[in-house]
């Protein structure tokens, strides 16, 4: 899991994120068969959570790492880049990858297809039961 301590601002963007999503996940329970009107507040709150992922919470990871430029690892394809291969230079010119991009370095699971080097993760369960990702072994050379 992201070492999330180590990041204050992360951290309480991340909490925000959970908070949305258990809302999201409260509204789906109320969804009734046959009920178009029932479905109404689960989309309201899923448009909540994504905008604020894609358009804050992207941005606030953005805006911490866009100046450590960390090497980063493509943990499907099984190579490294270099920040600015993957990222654009300014916040403005990401684009809906990147921004997933950027989402699936601290979260992880569903998003993205980077990883930040493992200093930045810990081997704890995600969400208190789910295994972490393993993570590369093989030498950086970039």
């Amino acid at each position: 899991m992201f070492k999330i301590d180590k990041f204050p601002e992360i951290k309480r963007a991340f909490h925000q994120h959970n908070r949305l999503s258990s809302i999201v996940y409260k509204a789906d329970e109320k969804i009734r068969p046959d009920d178009e009107a029932s479905k109404i507040p689960a989309n309201e709150a899923f448009e909540k959570w994504d905008e604020f992922d894609q358009n804050e919470f992207a941005l606030i990871i953005f805006n911490t790492f866009k100046d450590i430029k960390p090497k980063l690892y493509h943990h499907f394809m099984n190579y490294f880049s270099k920040w600015e291969e993957v990222f654009s230079e300014t916040w403005e010119e990401c684009d809906e990858d990147q921004i997933n991009n950027l989402l699936g370095l601290v979260l992880e699971i569903g998003y993205g297809n980077y990883w930040l080097p493992n200093k930045y993760y810990d081997h704890k369960p995600l969400l208190g039961c789910l295994s972490a990702p393993r993570t590369h072994k093989k030498p950086c050379d970039i």
